[in-house]
């Protein structure tokens, strides 16, 4: 199966709710509801705003909601700057062209990350937040890992690390019962450009939100998964420390990608924290 940057993959839902595209720095689609609360959605590393597409029907009927492509995935152009900062100043900026004010954010690995730098950079747009598979710090050695990541992707091409990827992103158990939505994640993966990669596997790499995450006062939800690999129980646990007041959520048996693994999980545990 392939697809390319922007296009939804062929077996994933096209959402009922009506929508309409943002014309911003970042590539957004906002899906209209009449409750004044609005939610956005962050995806993760190498993917694009389609892998909440699923999931936005049910949040549609609850809170206006708002995909994008963060800087380099899908349709978005590079940010300013490789650096998680930049690229939440982008989804700031994204937000006022939309006319979103304030919202909850839910991000998802990378997005998570995008996500707490967001709250502590501009903690008056942030009603909320739910970061799922995520974390704040990748380590001391994080420069040289995420580097060889990129040096390996520019040698071999993303589409040869989708077995990589995919064992990282979803349990045994659920690759062998759903290959049409691991099939699917992959072609997003494999549509991706590969410096929006690089750029973010750079940020990544240098990344050290543990510090400023303190500072985060709205109600969040952290949640991973006990096979999580990518960002081990220890990464949530470390940010549920952090930010006061926070839950932490640990779902059983399962791994990187919560949002397709486990999507009722999530999505009763986003309305919990958002009051939806």
């Amino acid at each position: 199966m392939t697809a390319h940057a922007g296009e939804e993959p062929a077996r994933w839902p096209r959402p009922a709710a009506p929508a309409r595209t943002v014309e911003g720095p970042l590539a957004a689609v906002l899906y209209a509801s009449r409750q004044p609360d609005s939610v956005l959605l962050l995806h993760s590393l190498g993917l694009d705003r389609h892998i909440w597409l699923p999931l936005v029907d049910v949040l549609a009927t609850r809170v206006a909601v708002m995909a994008l492509d963060l800087p380099g995935h899908g349709a978005s152009p590079s940010a300013s700057a490789p650096t998680i900062e930049a690229m939440a100043d982008h989804v700031v900026a994204t937000m006022n062209a939309a006319g979103l004010q304030q919202a909850a954010i839910v991000g998802l690995s990378f997005g998570g990350s995008v996500a707490q730098a967001v709250a502590v950079r501009h903690p008056e747009r942030v009603r909320a937040l739910a970061l799922l598979d995520t974390t704040a710090y990748y380590g001391d050695g994080a420069p040289r890992t995420w580097a060889g990541r990129v040096e390996r992707a520019r040698h071999e091409g993303l589409p040869a690390l989708s077995t990589f990827q995919l064992e990282r992103w979803f349990s045994d158990r659920f690759r062998g019962r759903r290959p049409d939505l691991c099939d699917a994640v992959s072609a997003l993966f494999a549509a991706t450009s590969l410096d929006g990669y690089a750029d973010a596997c750079t940020a990544l790499g240098v990344m050290d939100l543990r510090e400023g995450i303190a500072s985060v006062r709205c109600p969040t939800v952290v949640v991973v998964g006990d096979l999580d690999l990518a960002t081990p129980v220890a990464h949530a646990e470390q940010i549920h420390r952090s930010v006061a007041g926070s839950r932490l959520h640990v779902l059983r048996g399962c791994k990187h990608l919560s949002v397709v693994e486990r999507p009722a999980a999530v999505i009763g545990l986003i309305a919990d924290t958002i009051g939806a």
